[in-house]
């Protein structure tokens, strides 16, 4: 199996679009990527994976911000204090162009918060 050096704090840009922005973390990324690749209007969507949280890729991020009209975020597991909470700080402290997960039309989508039970082995 051979590895990639990952260089900090950058994220990764799986496809460039015009309209839209879908900011994946984690494994979601290949559901994401599955679902972008079933619309009718996938060139309208750009499709990035957010590999660091802390330090926040900025540079990429604002280029989101000013080449899309909404942002996506979609974790799993994570309701208060994930990447979309921490993508929504970063753009009111930069008053990123109102085009950056503005209040209005931000999407946050979490699979859920609970913790899964496991059975206990022997």
């Amino acid at each position: 199996m051979s590895y990639r050096e990952l260089a900090w704090g950058k994220s990764r840009l799986l496809q460039k679009g015009k309209r839209f922005a879908l900011v994946s973390v984690g494994p979601l990324k290949n559901l994401c990527q599955k679902a972008l690749s079933g619309l009718e209007n996938k060139k309208d969507w750009t499709h990035c994976d957010l590999l660091f949280i802390k330090p926040l890729d900025e540079e990429l991020m604002t280029q989101l911000c000013k080449e899309h009209e909404h942002i996506v975020v979609v974790e799993d597991g994570v309701r208060m204090g994930g990447a979309g909470s921490a993508l929504q700080e970063w753009a009111q402290k930069k008053d990123c162009n109102h085009r950056f997960i503005p209040w209005e039309s931000a999407m946050l989508l979490w699979l859920t918060e609970q913790s899964i039970n496991y059975k206990k082995t022997r």
